[in-house]
């Protein structure tokens, strides 16, 4: 997909916040924090097989690979919508950007609570600055813009 797309798609990944549906597939449920750990290995996990290279054989506490052969195009970007300390600090130390959530920008609390433990985690192995953040624009809107620009046309 990355190759198709240019660089214009992004993988979200997630620890799981509707365990409900989740379950209902077959999906044995995990503890909040047995799912961060999950969550976290996914994401090292579709990373490592990407970009080529040797085959490759992962034995994590959720996922065991044997020699599987990498993709030979790079992985997509992974991208998260993590809100607990335990997921931000995975998202900054596997992730390649954060998406808030809640229509949190960067005035938000979410967002200056949030930020600094994906910082932190991130400021072990790498630069804080390489995790993206999307933004959101929040235009001011009159109540019911629609039936305004309806009312004003011949």
């Amino acid at each position: 997909m990355s190759a198709l797309s240019g660089g214009r798609i992004v993988l979200g990944m997630g620890a799981g916040g509707l365990w409900d549906r989740i379950s209902a597939m077959g999906v044995p449920r995990l503890s909040p924090s047995e799912a961060v750990n999950a969550f976290e290995e996914a994401i090292v996990l579709v990373k490592t097989l990407s970009g080529g290279g040797p085959p490759v054989t992962y034995r994590g506490r959720h996922y065991q690979v044997d020699q599987i052969e990498p993709a030979p195009v790079a992985a997509l970007p992974v991208w998260t919508g993590s809100v607990g300390r335990k997921s931000l600090a995975a998202t900054g130390r596997v992730a390649d950007g954060w998406l808030p959530g809640h229509a949190a920008d960067r005035l938000s609390e979410r967002y200056r609570d949030s930020r600094p433990v994906i910082d932190e985690a991130a400021g072990v192995d790498r630069d804080p600055r390489e995790i993206r953040t999307a933004g959101l624009c929040r235009p001011k809107m009159p109540p019911d813009p629609l039936r305004r620009r309806s009312d004003s046309l011949p």
